[in-house]
């Protein structure tokens, strides 16, 4: 995030570049620093370096740009969790810790921070990380040559200005202004820099960086790819922050490599064989039945369940009102109650999972507790299709009209996904629906969505520290290539409420405001809310190490990169020679099942 103010004239007037700082004299002189370096550290200093993680990607990514057509794809968190910001989240304290910006102070007039950059940042190709890479940020994402429409209008509303001075010790201070005041203002105004002297502006911007290796600040820089076969990424052995106390005994293995496995019963088998270090296994049937098998029986691989307290992904059906059949609101309420999504949790799912209520669950004060997933119930669902005019059965017991059959596809992209699915599927028959159902490369489903081709997106959102949602529900994405308004939906009502949120200067009201658009998302009935997990599980061989608490209160996954609750784990190599040798041998060893509730929820 960032913007132009009075220092830098290039960002009124675009393509104009100014190296212009503001004096140490200029800065207000009752500025308050503040920093948080004294954080508790949830890292094990019993860490060790050197190792390879092995895992693997469902689907190769179509590009190595962070913005720009066909970026927004499950890759791209990779990338960007080694780009720092200014600060970054304490995951367990929930305060925020220095990153690059050693210092940061908020001004009185309750939209601008200051922040002070810490000398010692650098990119991976060696260059310092100048005030200057946070005001190009601003002029890189508001300019049309990247073609990222979503990045274009966010750094041109969101974010007012960005200053750069300079204090007498030569130190770099950024300030970042808002255009209003706004709670939790310096999570809004941390922004990341984008390296200046390494991009190039022009109407071949897209195809000539499509797989480029930008310079990053982070701990991993990207150093081999195999186009449609794996990418590595290599630790920086002299990473500037790598001292620093929030970061120490962290990130410590020297390379991750990601495989492409297309499946991930595929990925199982090579987890079984020793290919791939670990594996999510959060699906039930991995977790109570797939496990049930020598290789976890004998010990050598691990299983683990780790709990967490944070915001819930958007686990969802997304129903695209460009299709014609959902432009019928009490055709999208019929859908609702003929999603047996109980029956699913409780059939396929072991009971594992819980019903998803709505969209934001697991925010606090910002979540709507009115606000109730539909039950089952085909007497509803009839009402609405007769009120529809889908009042005939055909001799398949699916309704029709005008001599069209009330049939929609639900694309989906893991093979694991679909049991659930056929449950939803059968049920939906009894209310005289007929669902078909569509598995894509990951990718190329991602894109579908983006392009808006989709009829139903079975889609999970990942989470924020604050709900979003100006990018899937403001009509300015709506009908757009390269957004995320999956639904569609275009609402001058809800516009409003989302541009009083992002804008709001109370948080109280943009508490308020939250619940109105919550409801107005369950009243338009646009998505199925589906499940909710309050935890993560693991497969893993045990020359993974962990913690004596092994996860943060906000992860959920096993994560290499990720600043705020990444790199815990080290490689034992050790241990993996023993393990190698008993499994090679045939002795077996201690079974091992990890359950760590230090961050379970009290209900």
């Amino acid at each position: 995030m960032k913007l132009f103010t009075s220092c830098f004239l290039t960002l009124l007037l675009p393509g104009l570049l100014t190296s212009a700082f503001a004096t140490a004299a200029e800065l207000p002189k009752d500025l308050k620093w503040q920093t948080h370096s004294g954080e508790p550290s949830f890292a094990s200093q019993n860490a060790k370096t050197g190792g390879t993680l092995n895992s693997y990607l469902l689907s190769f990514p179509l590009t190595l740009r962070n913005v720009g057509p066909d970026s927004n794809g499950a890759f791209r968190q990779s990338i960007n969790d080694n780009q720092l910001g200014l600060v970054t989240l304490h995951p367990n304290t929930e305060e925020f810790v220095p990153a690059l910006a050693t210092h940061w102070a908020v001004g009185k007039d309750g939209r601008s921070v200051y922040y002070r950059l810490n000398p010692k940042a650098k990119w991976s190709d060696g260059k310092p990380v100048k005030a200057t890479d946070f005001t190009y940020t601003i002029e890189f994402m508001r300019s049309k040559e990247i073609v990222a429409p979503w990045y274009n209008q966010y750094y041109s509303e969101e974010i007012e200005g960005v200053e750069t001075f300079k204090e007498a010790s030569g130190t770099e201070v950024v300030l970042v202004r808002l255009p209003k005041p706004k709670p939790d203002i310096v999570y809004y105004t941390n922004i990341t820099p984008t390296p200046r002297h390494f991009y190039k502006l022009d109407e071949d911007f897209v195809r000539k960086y499509n797989w480029e290796i930008t310079p990053n600040t982070g701990p991993y820089q990207i150093s081999k790819v195999r186009k449609g076969k794996s990418i590595t990424f290599e630790r920086k052995k002299d990473w500037w922050a790598k001292d620093l106390p929030f970061f120490k005994n962290r990130f410590n293995v020297d390379r991750v490599i990601f495989k492409v496995i297309r499946d991930p019963a595929v990925a199982f088998e090579n987890l079984k064989k020793g290919n791939i270090d670990f594996m999510d296994i959060t699906w039930p049937e991995y977790w109570h039945e797939k496990t049930n098998i020598d290789v976890f029986q004998n010990g050598y691989i691990h299983k683990a369940q780790f709990y967490n307290d944070a915001p819930r992904s958007d686990y969802l059906l997304t129903l695209n009102l460009a299709y014609p059949l959902f432009q019928d609101r009490n055709v999208r309420l019929a859908f609702h109650h003929a999603m047996n999504v109980d029956k699913v949790i409780h059939q396929v799912l072991r009971g594992d999972y819980s019903r998803l209520q709505g969209i934001s669950q697991g925010y606090g004060d910002y979540t709507n507790p009115s606000v109730k997933a539909r039950d089952f119930d085909l007497e509803k669902a009839d009402d609405y299709l007769k009120k529809a005019g889908w009042t005939e059965r055909n001799g398949q017991g699916i309704r029709v009209k005008d001599g069209k059959t009330l049939t929609a596809t639900i694309s989906y992209g893991q093979s694991n996904v679909a049991p659930r699915l056929v449950v939803l599927r059968e049920e939906a028959k009894k209310a005289g629906i007929e669902l078909k159902l569509k598995q894509m490369d990951p990718s190329a489903l991602w894109n579908s969505y983006l392009e808006k081709k989709h009829e139903i997106a079975f889609v999970s959102w990942g989470t924020q520290f604050r709900p979003q949602y100006w990018g899937q529900y403001h009509s300015a994405n709506a009908n757009k290539a390269q957004t995320n308004n999956l639904a569609n939906i275009a609402l001058p009502k809800l516009d409003k409420l989302i541009e009083d949120y992002r804008g709001s200067t109370d948080k109280k009201k943009r508490q308020k405001t939250a619940y109105e658009i919550q409801q107005i998302v369950h009243e338009e009935a646009i998505s199925i809310p589906l499940f909710e997990v309050p935890y993560y599980r693991l497969a893993y061989w045990p020359w993974l190490k962990f913690p004596d608490v092994p996860s943060t209160k906000t992860s959920d996954r096993l994560d290499p990169f990720n600043s705020s609750t990444g790199g815990l784990f080290w490689i034992d190599s050790d241990a993996e020679k023993e393990v190698r040798e008993a499994r090679r041998k045939g002795k077996k060893l201690k079974p091992v099942v990890l359950i760590d509730e230090t961050f379970r929820k009290k209900t």
